[in-house]
């Protein structure tokens, strides 16, 4: 399976691609699904300190994903693109099935990867990103993003979802 799994994340064309492999690998493995989610892109911040690759807005449909270190890991590490979406967008959509403890999180999203994937760079990114990115963190309890974000939001997103066409 995880050839198979490789061979579609090699081959997703955009987040929502990578998304759906995301709640196909959960399903699998967790036996858990959640329906109607919606991916926003904000810039979240971020610079020589540190930053964080998204969060969850507990008691919504909502992931938003920091949008600069999206955007320099798509500039500066091209290769690295798709695992960095695949952990975080899995990481994310974790917490949108009620796991809100950022270890278990953690731990699961290493699990499926280390499972399922058994690829070097995803599985070593779910299991610590900072040796990929140094400066990211995982965001601390009481953490609040921006009071006013520009979120754009990513259209089709969680399109197995639809059964309809806007």
């Amino acid at each position: 399976m995880e050839k198979n799994i490789l061979e579609k994340l090699e081959k997703s064309h955009s987040l929502a691609d990578i998304f759906e492999l995301v709640k196909d690998c959960v399903d699998s493995l967790y036996k858990k699904h959640r329906r109607g989610l919606m991916l926003g892109l904000a810039d979240l911040g971020g610079g020589a300190n540190a930053w964080i690759g998204g969060y969850h807005i507990i008691s919504s449909n909502a992931i938003i994903m920091n949008s600069r270190p999206l955007d320099y890991v798509k500039k500066h590490h091209p290769e690295l693109h798709k695992p960095y979406v695949f952990v975080i967008l899995t990481h994310e959509y974790i917490h949108t099935l009620g796991v809100l403890d950022e270890k278990t999180c953690r731990e699961l999203t290493y699990k499926l990867c280390h499972s399922l994937l058994k690829d070097e760079i995803t599985t070593a990114m779910a299991k610590d990103m900072s040796k990929f990115l140094p400066k990211i963190q995982q965001a601390s309890f009481g953490w609040q993003p921006s009071q006013d974000p520009h979120i754009y939001y990513v259209r089709d997103f969680d399109r197995s979802s639809v059964t309809y066409v806007i």
